[in-house]
């Protein structure tokens, strides 16, 4: 039996659609997204939607799902171009990830994505976001400095709680900080403005 094997139960989105919002069909029981089955996975067993809603965006289908977060065991992690937004909370309690490198092509870093990652030191921002939403870096504890030259909106309580944080290099072409976006921070930090 897969349960008495110590794997996880298989979490996966498979769709449905409907015409009037009160039945639904699933003619086709196939996953849309499969989880992985392969231990050590960041996304092994369990995939879950986030809002259970899909999104469609000119010619393309956006499904907004999460496998990352909580996960106490992941230390690095790249996310490639192919990517197109972190989703809200994607990596929130990730409290080993130490590095993180996003890659050119993403475009939107949701709300709480890196919430509480403790261990977080490193990470690269791709020069196509140049937002950072609220609570983004809040309470990510072991990171020391960050690059934002081509954030130009830095929503409020972005790097709250980032007590280590000493470090930070401005785009010249900011046009928005938020509220509290250091508070509770280090007692220096340098601002660099490029």
């Amino acid at each position: 039996d897969f349960g008495d094997s110590g794997a996880p139960k298989i979490t996966e989105l498979i769709p449905m659609y409907s015409r009037d919002g009160f039945n639904f069909s699933r003619p086709n029981r196939d996953p849309l997204i499969w989880a992985s089955r392969y231990r050590g996975s960041w996304d092994r067993g369990y995939v879950q939607s986030v809002g259970g809603v899909c999104i469609i965006h000119g010619d393309e289908l956006w499904i907004y799902y999460s496998a990352f977060a909580g996960d106490e065991k992941l230390k690095e992690v790249v996310i490639g171009s192919h990517v197109k937004m972190i989703g809200s909370g994607a990596f929130r309690n990730c409290t080993s990830l130490q590095k993180v490198v996003i890659e050119d092509g993403v475009e939107e870093i949701g709300s709480y994505a890196f919430y509480d990652c403790v261990s977080l030191k490193e990470i690269s921002l791709p020069s196509t976001v140049d937002y950072l939403n609220q609570y983004t870096f809040y309470g990510c504890t072991s990171l020391e400095s960050i690059s934002l030259d081509h954030i130009r909106y830095i929503d409020d309580s972005a790097f709250w709680s980032c007590s280590a944080l000493e470090r930070v290099t401005l785009s010249e072409d900011l046009e928005y900080l938020g509220n509290w976006v250091f508070a509770a921070g280090a007692f220096y930090l340098y601002l660099i403005n490029t």
